[in-house]
């Protein structure tokens, strides 16, 4: 029988090591990990807190690691996993990266660590060249299940996302079908899909895309003094907001640059939610319900071998343009009855 001091002998590590790395606690580098993990793999090491592939040893736990607190839609959607394996009865174990890698590393080893059988990741967008790749394969090669969800970051990973382009593409034909040929899309960083589907959009009805009309807020920069600045030098008549915490900076700034919505500017925002029913913002929809349930349903399947296939499968889910009163016809525009 294997025992973690054969490990701590292949991976020239101290046993205590090794106990720290299965353990969750104490402090360890992440070189000794990646070391360890792998020497208990070419041993088949399994100690009781990670076999997860035994049926009399599931913690029927599911942990899900959000990239961005801000972002609304998250919290939207973890409600609905929750609510979808409280069904099954499972438990969900919610932490967040901040859009950090090493924040999501530590996350990773918070869940693996506490017998979770299975991880729902929204990963954090690479970094010069760096990522979490060596050490989601070492937890794959663990026997752990890890579903990626609206970024397809690792290739080795089953994939939930939304067809993001298709979404910007409506809302940016739906501006230009009303006459707006000024319309700035911001997004925050790697949204490349959803500008992709901008930038058609323009191609398909013969325009060519404004300059400065592309406007990417970097992480933790300041949004508003940013879209602010832009709204004043570029003057648009409409304006596609990429998610609900850019919605909301582009709000503030038309509250303070007195815009009235839709005279002077119409907005499109994604990430349909209640308050932005209520404000009567056109957005666009994606459907969060059947999104939690596909996530939980694909990650339970592998857990449970119920899907054959090893290659990794990618789900993507559909979104629709929802019209609201957020939007002026600039081919018919009101008329001036002062």
């Amino acid at each position: 029988m294997v025992t973690s001091l054969d490990v701590a002998k292949m991976a020239n590590v101290s046993v205590s090591s090794v106990s720290r790395t299965f353990q969750g606690k104490g402090y360890i580098s992440n070189d000794t990990k990646l070391k360890v993990l792998e020497a208990a793999h070419k041993l088949g090491y399994t100690p009781n807190l990670l076999a997860r592939s035994l049926r009399n040893n599931r913690s029927k736990t599911i942990g899900l690691i959000i990239s961005n607190i801000d972002n609304t839609f998250y919290s939207d959607i973890a409600k609905y996993i929750e609510m979808e394996l409280r069904k099954l009865d499972y438990r969900l174990i919610v932490t967040y990266s901040d859009r950090s890698l090493e924040q999501e590393r530590n996350c990773l080893e918070l869940l693996s660590s506490s017998r979770v059988d299975g991880i729902i990741l929204i990963p954090v967008k690479p970094q010069k060249s760096k990522s979490n790749l060596k050490y989601i394969d070492a937890l794959i090669r663990q026997n752990i299940i890890i579903l990626q969800a609206f970024h397809r970051q690792y290739e080795a990973l089953d994939s939930v996302i939304i067809d993001d382009y298709n979404g910007s593409y409506l809302a940016t034909n739906y501006l230009i079908n009303n006459g707006h040929v000024n319309i700035i899309s911001v997004q925050g960083e790697g949204n490349v899909i959803k500008l992709d589907g901008y930038t058609q959009a323009f191609t398909d009805n013969g325009l060519q895309v404004g300059k400065n009309n592309i406007l990417t807020i970097p992480s933790h920069a300041d949004a508003i003094d940013i879209i602010s600045r832009t709204f004043v030098e570029n003057r648009p008549t409409a304006v596609i907001a990429n998610d609900n915490r850019i919605t909301l900076d582009v709000l503030k700034v038309c509250k303070s640059l007195n815009l009235k919505i839709p005279d002077q500017i119409s907005i499109i925002a994604h990430d349909d939610s209640a308050w932005l029913n209520q404000m009567g913002l056109s957005s666009i929809q994606k459907p969060k319900e059947t999104i939690g349930r596909a996530i939980c349903n694909n990650l339970l399947n592998r857990i449970n071998a119920v899907t054959a296939s090893t290659d990794p499968i990618t789900l993507k889910m559909e979104t629709s343009l929802i019209m609201r009163r957020s939007i002026k016809n600039l081919h018919f525009p009101k008329p001036d009855i002062s």
